[in-house]
Formats: C-alpha cells, sequence, structure tokens
C-alpha cells in the first residue's frame, strides 16, 4: 500500500488540485463552444479592411441561450422589443434607417403610436421603464438610453450616452450588457464598470447577446460570434467555417406581428402621432 508523508502529501494535495483547476477551466471556462461544430479562432488583428468586408456580405449568425448552453441559429423574423407592464403592453419596432415606433397598447386593447425610432430594447430595472436607442448608418453613429415615463403624454430623459450606436442589450438586474457599432460597455446603476473597444465589428452588425457571466459574453454578428472575457478585458473571435447555420425555429412573436398590423392601420390611415 502507497503511504505518504510530510511534503509529499502536500506535493500530492497541490497536484490534485492543479488538475481539478484545468478541468474546471476547460469545463467552465470555454462554455457554449463544445457544443458547436463550424466555428474556428481568427484572430482579430488579421481581419483586414478585405476580410472585413468579405465577412460582411456573409450571413448573420444569431446566439441564444439553450437549457445552459449557447446555440446559433439564423435571424428571427422581427427586429423588434417588447414589455408588458401593469397597465398593458409595450411594443418597440426598429425600422433601422427608416425610423420605427413604440406602441403602448393598454388592457382595454386601445393602441397609442409614438414617434420615438431605433429603439432597440425596452426595460425595467426598480420599477422605472427604460429603453435603449441607436442607429448606425452612413455618418451617423449614436446611442443611448433613456429613462420613460408613461402618462397623458410621452416623456423622456437621456440617462446615458454611449456615443456609438447600440445595436444589442441583455439587462441582468442593475447590470446593462450593451453591444455598440465599436465597442462593449457594461453599466452597472447607469455607471460604466467595463468598457472594451470593439471596432472590428462594426461592419460585422452584432444582432444578438448570451450572457453566462462576466468571463462568458457571446455576441452573434455577421459571419461569426464573439467571446468577451469582461474580467480578463479581453476578446476573442470565433469565424463560421461550417457548411450551414440552423435555421431559426422560433416563431414570429405573436404580439409584435399584432402590433405590425396596427402600424399598418394607423400609418395608412393618416392618423397623427401621439405627443
Amino acid at each position: 500500500m502507497l503511504t505518504l508523508k510530510g511534503n509529499k502529501i502536500k506535493d500530492f494535495c497541490m497536484v490534485v488540485k492543479r488538475i481539478l483547476q484545468i478541468l474546471f477551466f476547460l469545463l467552465f471556462c470555454h462554455v457554449g463552444f463544445s457544443d458547436i461544430d463550424g466555428f474556428t479562432p481568427y484572430k482579430i488583428g488579421d481581419l483586414t479592411p478585405g476580410k472585413l468586408h468579405e465577412l460582411n456580405c456573409s450571413k448573420d449568425i444569431f446566439v441564444y441561450e439553450n437549457e445552459g448552453k449557447l446555440a446559433v441559429s439564423s435571424l428571427p423574423k422581427n427586429n423588434a422589443s417588447k414589455l408588458k407592464i401593469d397597465s398593458g403592453l409595450l411594443i418597440a419596432v426598429d425600422f433601422g434607417e427608416f425610423g420605427g415606433y413604440l406602441e403602448f397598447f393598454n388592457d382595454s386593447e386601445k393602441s397609442v403610436f409614438f414617434k420615438v425610432s431605433n429603439i432597440k430594447k425596452i426595460f425595467e430595472i426598480e420599477g422605472c421603464l427604460y429603453f435603449a436607442v441607436g442607429l448606425y448608418h452612413i455618418n451617423i453613429d449614436s446611442g443611448n438610453i433613456q429613462r420613460l415615463e408613461l402618462g397623458k403624454r410621452l416623456n423622456c430623459e437621456k440617462i446615458f450616452d454611449f456615443d456609438s450606436a447600440v445595436r444589442v442589450v441583455e439587462v441582468r438586474g442593475s447590470k446593462i450588457y450593451t453591444v455598440c457599432s465599436s465597442k462593449f460597455v457594461i453599466l452597472e446603476n447607469f455607471t460604466p464598470k467595463f468598457v472594451l473597444e470593439a471596432g472590428f465589428w462594426s461592419l460585422l452588425y452584432p444582432n444578438s447577446i448570451v450572457v453566462f457571466d462576466d468571463e462568458n459574453i457571446f455576441v452573434g454578428m455577421r459571419s461569426g460570434i464573439a467571446k468577451i472575457n469582461a474580467v480578463k478585458a479581453n476578446i476573442e473571435f470565433y469565424l463560421h467555417t461550417g457548411e450551414k447555420i440552423p435555421e431559426c425555429k422560433a416563431a414570429p412573436d405573436a404580439d409584435i406581428e399584432k402590433s405590425l398590423a396596427r402600424w399598418n392601420l394607423f400609418r395608412k390611415s393618416g392618423m397623427n402621432w401621439s405627443d
């Protein structure tokens, strides 16, 4: 029978501890890519203007969480956001450079349209309503977060300016994970806690985000996926090299489809926007 004494026991424990740390790292610090084929690490420094133009012509990769794992698909049908509130439903639809709208559909099934363009996400923190807006088009690159007060009139107050177009947003408690056209920002209580420049993806149009934790943040975009580690302040890019991107299986959101139908009727009727 093998017996260990003194320093040998300490050495043995250190080896076991190190093995467990490596296993933990392999299992958790690389979450997401173990079950997704068709992605290859690609050096961001090798993304030349010519290569970016090539990738700009590729298909979009949409990321989402499925049973605790990262999954990918083609883009869902509608570029919209909705939020259920006590008095009804808020729905925002973004038409890019062609504008968009914010609709309040109350519990009495009456609809009010507000001319607020390019809303990427509506969300609620500690009982207050907010929305993030962003437009990246030709020489326009702007985005911010505004507080929304919904009464007889729509009152909006700018809370934070990103100086870059907001693309996608994920809210976790008081943390707001924001992908802009040229950077990634984590706000906590509307104060920037982490900023990472990421100009390479401005031509790849980020479209989705999955946050497992601050070390495992995944951003879907045209031609690939970016993985962000906000603890180590680094970013990696994984290029899609597989044959086919799975089609999005999610059915169109019924509330958003109905909102678009109401919007079309509103637009054709020539009615005025609400204040």
